[in-house]
């Protein structure tokens, strides 16, 4: 059993189930330069100093990834290994973040931190639990399920 989000191909004999949606925004100290404007444009955006994460096996963090797909590009000019490191980045600098709204709760710099809508969204990220179909019926494993997805899942 494992979690991935929606980028991952699902071969025929694994089974999935969402559990939540990821909703992003753009993360940056309450005092940064941008922070008192009603929003960003695309241009500013893009231009920003941007710092992000990058999960292991990720060549390209998949905000990017979007952004390529429309022929732009970010100013990307720093890569952490976690979440929390990025809000801490964030907090220190003048560089900026998409990072997923959520978390921003559990950061203990979440009162120095400003968010504002993203100008570009991307597609929404499902946060799923898959497992092998020959595991449906295992009752370790159906209990498990259910264990998390009463923990997890939440109705967007």
């Amino acid at each position: 059993m494992s979690v991935y989000v929606n980028e991952a191909q699902q071969p025929a004999a694994i089974r999935s189930r969402s559990l939540w949606t990821v909703d992003y925004a753009c993360f940056m100290r309450r005092g940064h330069p941008l922070a008192g404007m009603k929003r960003l444009s695309t241009r500013t955006f893009l231009n920003a100093g941007h710092v992000d994460v990058s999960l292991a096996g990720k060549t390209m963090p998949s905000y990017d990834l979007f952004l390529a797909s429309r022929g732009l590009s970010r100013n990307l000019v720093a890569t952490v290994n976690h979440y929390s490191a990025a809000y801490e980045v964030v907090r220190q600098s003048d560089l900026i973040a998409v990072l997923p709204s959520d978390l921003r709760s559990q950061s203990r710099h979440a009162p120095l931190l400003h968010a504002m809508p993203l100008p570009l969204q991307a597609p929404p990220r499902i946060v799923s639990l898959f497992w092998h179909q020959r595991n449906d019926t295992v009752p370790a494993q159906r209990w498990l399920r259910e264990t998390l997805v009463e923990m997890f899942a939440r109705s967007d």
